[in-house]
């Protein structure tokens, strides 16, 4: 059922690719759990995720995947193939348990280059990039909170975390800016 969900847009001659829904294991870290929830409740403009998705193998193979590109690559395809006049489906019945339990080291690494290359994409600059990282600190730390019910055990883990995305953003910022 999961992969009838997945393909059957694809039968529309104009769909390039088509992406699931993901929900996150039960294991996975309270903050990680919440992005993944909340990401597929309100799909992002220009969103396209690999992890659960079919691509037209004639599409695929006049446009692959940018192999210098380190994170977000399965964005800027979509980007790219949406400009040639295609479009991205997302089926939401298609449901595969993904999520990451990661370092912190890691996950600064992962939010910085994911942060940089959508910047990138989007044309976002240095200081809007910046001021979206401390929205975005607000808007997680608020949801992550209510997420967890407010529970006090949990809160000393959110605030690392988010600060540690907080400064994923500064750092892909200071990059973006760097390299203009």
């Amino acid at each position: 059922e999961w992969l009838e969900n997945l393909i059957k847009p694809l039968k529309s001659k104009n769909i390039a690719g088509v992406f699931g829904k993901e929900v996150p294991y039960d294991n996975c870290n309270c903050c990680e759990a919440r992005r993944v929830i909340g990401t597929f409740e309100r799909i992002p403009d220009g969103m396209f995720t690999s992890s659960n998705a079919v691509i037209k193998k004639g599409t695929w193979l006049k446009n692959k995947y940018d192999e210098k590109t380190t994170s977000s690559e399965d964005w800027f395809w979509a980007k790219k193939v949406k400009e040639k006049g295609y479009k991205i489906e997302y089926a939401s019945d298609a449901i595969v348990l993904h999520s990451h339990n990661i370092n912190f080291s890691k996950l600064f690494n992962r939010i910085k280059n994911q942060t940089y290359n959508i910047a990138r994409l989007e044309k976002i600059n240095p200081i809007t990039l910046f001021l979206k990282g401390i929205m975005n600190f607000i808007y997680c730390m608020f949801f992550d909170l209510k997420f967890i019910r407010f529970n006090p055990l949990k809160i000393p883990f959110i605030l690392i975390y988010e600060l540690i995305v907080l400064l994923s953003f500064m750092s892909a910022a200071i990059s973006l800016g760097l390299r203009k």
